[in-house]
């Protein structure tokens, strides 16, 4: 049974390492790629009895010979990250035909994922698991979860448990719904996108809202967006759309990419490290127009050529 398999990993894992699997848990500032902004947040750090234990369990997550397939399927079918081959680039690309556009963002994701929620998750992927339920609740709990922050972040396995867990709780639901109004449905982890040839109406906003709160999990109203491509260009997950479908690194991103790149070659005060992570969204799109026999503008053109000559 799954909850005496973990136990006995753990054991193992404790006498192999010389430490129980666990997390450390620090702040950072984390800066938005997009807007600049930072903020300070909480992340977990595991050890590698931790690491370990995720990765087992994450393999047991994915693999069909412990789970219902079927099932598993249902529960990601509008899940767009943590995947194989899904990109923030492949998720916007799955709305570019549309027009207009309905942006949501949920507050405090991962807390609100409860470990009831993803024992009860596991319990659908493996109905065996049901006459376990308070032991993998209590497992979960252990390792898996922090009392105040919810869904430990950092945990190999984490993203995996809350496309599961949201799949089950919310994402179900929502898809009927926009299917009825047909309506084009993702979801990159906490960011949900909606979109259709027609208008998304107040109504139809309202109850996409009702159902997230009803699944326990709170939208950022501040972050919510509706957009209408013929009056402006929308952002989703990163990547811009434009009116006539071409995609784009947005505007303001573009500059501050282009300002570290000349930084990093003049001055050297910009490390390696962050000119990969900055240049990342905009490779996404340079290889897409590439595979498409696209062309870039000249403004992209020039800068794909400087991170090349920083690269050499």
């Amino acid at each position: 049974m799954l909850v005496e398999n973990l136990k006995s990993l753990v054991a193992q894992l404790e006498r192999e390492y010389g430490e129980s699997p666990r997390f450390t848990m620090f702040p950072i500032r984390d800066e938005n790629p997009l807007s600049g902004h930072t903020k300070r947040r909480i992340v977990f750090a595991p050890n590698n009895s931790m690491l370990h234990l995720q990765r087992e369990f994450l393999g047991h997550l994915r693999s069909p010979m412990h789970v219902n397939e079927q099932i598993r399927s249902q529960f990601l079918r509008y899940a767009t990250a943590a995947l194989p081959k899904s990109s923030p680039l492949n998720n916007a690309l799955i709305h570019r035909e549309n027009r207009f556009f309905y942006l949501v963002d949920f507050r405090h994701a991962y807390r609100s994922v409860l470990p009831s929620h993803v024992a009860d998750t596991l319990i659908a992927l493996d109905e065996k698991l049901a006459s376990q339920r308070e032991e993998l609740v209590a497992f979960l709990i252990q390792y898996f979860f922090h009392k105040e922050h919810g869904l430990v972040t950092g945990g190999p396995a984490s993203q995996d448990l809350f496309n599961l867990s949201v799949g089950s709780l919310l994402d179900g639901d929502i898809g009927d719904l926009c299917e009825e109004f047909g309506i084009t449905y993702t979801r990159y982890i906490d960011d949900l996108t909606f979109s259709s040839p027609n208008p998304i109406v107040a109504s139809t906003r309202r109850k996409i809202r009702i159902l997230a709160d009803q699944a326990g999990f709170i939208i950022n109203h501040w972050k919510s967006d509706c957009v209408d491509l013929t009056k402006r260009p929308v952002v989703v997950t990163g990547i811009g759309i434009a009116e006539d479908g071409r995609i784009f690194v947005p505007r303001a991103y573009f500059r501050r990419v282009r300002g570290a790149l000349n930084l990093a070659m003049r001055k050297g005060e910009v490390s390696s490290a962050k000119i990969q992570g900055m240049m990342s969204l905009f490779l996404y799109i340079a290889q897409f127009y590439k595979d498409n026999g696209l062309e870039l503008n000249q403004t992209e053109k020039k800068l794909l050529n400087t991170y090349h000559s920083y690269q050499r």
